[in-house]
């Protein structure tokens, strides 16, 4: 089936772009500066030593590519086992809206049979946004969209455990203890130079003790302006190949299913 060999190849491009990310976080492209604003209020502020390289949006636009191609074969296929001759606009329809499919849709899958007809239609966003692969679907269409026809997708970066970034902090040594408060400002926003990523404030028995506050954050990449995380991208592979294997049998292929990834819940 030519659709596995086409998820197998955004497969490749995936772990490219799982790479390059990692080391492109390995390289600590930012740091955190406290500025004092106050006698008891420190400022956590990002300073970014480079951004996100536009390679990391090429590969996502290849994956994306490559997911879409696997859905777009596997409807000539479709057309090609009812006995037909796929046409030019023959491709996977995904529609958000049901007068689009009903107009437009039914083109796309002419020459399938009634029962993959009626899966397919079954598959489309207007039906639920509730089940994940439909969504994954969803998601992928758009994506692949803006990707093709606008603009490649940037990679963006933030924080986004804000736990784990309190839970980090740490002080130079006092005389005297006392108690801190982080309110983590710009959690899950862009990560750009002078965001404010969090405001600390500490309350003390002695009057301006200035200690030196630092703490450690974890960086996450996401793409577009919806911010599509990458962690994510697994499980709407896995998705998607739910969407091809659920035909494998009538091509007369046994399903082939790897276990569900253990990332980022999805949606």
């Amino acid at each position: 089936m030519n659709p596995r060999a086409k998820l197998a190849r955004a497969e490749e491009h995936l772990c490219e772009l799982i790479s390059g990310a990692k080391a492109f976080v390995g390289t600590k492209p930012y740091h955190v500066v406290n500025e004092e604003r106050g006698a008891d209020l420190d400022v956590a502020v990002i300073r970014v030593r480079e951004y996100p390289p536009l390679r990391l949006g090429l590969i996502f636009g290849d994956v994306l590519a490559n997911w879409r191609s696997a859905l777009d074969n596997l409807a000539n296929e479709l057309v090609r086992l009812n006995g037909q001759d796929p046409g030019a606009s023959t491709s996977f329809p995904i529609f958000s809206g049901k007068a689009d499919f009903e107009s437009r849709g039914g083109k796309r899958i002419r020459g399938v049979s009634e029962k993959h007809e009626a899966i397919i239609e079954a598959l489309q966003p207007f039906q639920t946004d509730l089940d994940p692969t439909v969504h994954a679907l969803k998601v992928v269409n758009e994506y692949v969209n803006i990707d093709k026809h606008r603009a490649i997708h940037p990679a963006l970066t933030a924080v986004v455990d804000a736990h784990g970034y309190a839970a980090s902090f740490r002080r130079d040594s006092l005389d005297t203890e006392f108690h801190f408060e982080v309110d983590p400002v710009g959690f899950d926003c862009e990560l750009v130079d002078g965001l404010e990523l969090a405001h600390i404030r500490w309350r003390h028995p002695v009057p301006n003790p200035k200690p030196r506050m630092s703490a450690e954050f974890s960086v996450r990449l996401a793409f577009g302006d919806k911010g599509l995380l990458l962690d994510a991208l697994p499980r709407i592979a896995w998705h998607l190949n739910v969407v091809v294997e659920c035909f494998a049998p009538d091509f007369g292929e046994p399903i082939s299913l790897r276990p569900l990834p253990d990332t980022t819940p999805w949606p």
